[in-house]
Order: structure tokens, then sequence, then C-alpha cells
């Protein structure tokens, strides 16, 4: 792992721990989501993949594309398109 991967990797874990509540108890999903958007938005991810994970609770990658199916691929698909849908139509709506 390079550097600056190692550095962004430790980012990312303080950023979980800092969002997530204190306490050793179990977090609810509820919590968990909050800091997973947390992260995204940190990590600057496009918004239409930001937009995907809220209505799928999935965050799809290369690397775990392969365990989806495609139904739930189509799903993720979907909802990128409809965010961008979504953005068109407000910058039509602000000219």
């Amino acid at each position: 792992m390079g550097t600056s991967t190692r550095e962004a990797e430790q980012k990312r874990a303080e950023l979980i721990r800092q969002a997530l509540p204190e306490g050793t108890g179990p977090i609810s999903e509820e919590e968990v989501d909050e800091a997973m958007l947390l992260v995204l938005r940190e990590a600057k991810v496009r918004p239409e993949i930001i937009y995907a994970y809220q209505k799928t609770k999935r965050f799809v990658t290369e690397e775990n594309a392969q365990y989806l199916s495609e139904e739930e691929l189509a799903e993720g698909d979907a909802a990128v398109d409809e965010y961008r849908r979504q953005a068109r139509a407000r910058r039509r709506w602000r000219r």
C-alpha cells in the first residue's frame, strides 16, 4: 500500500470512528448509514453515486459488483440515471 493510500485509509478509519456513536453497545442501521454518508461526502464521491447509495443502501464498486445480481446492479444504475435526470431538470428550471 502506497503512502497516499495508507494515509487515505487512516483518514477514512478516523472519519468512521468520529461518525459512529460512542460506547460499546450495538449501533443502529441509521447510525451506520449516517457514518457511511459522512465518509462518502468526505471522500468527495460524486453526488449521483451517493444518491444511488441512499436509494439502494448499496455502494457498488468494481470489487463488489461481481457479488451483486443483475437486478441489484440495474437498480443502482437506475438510481444514478434518476439523479442525473433530476439534476438536468433543475438546471433547466434555473435558466
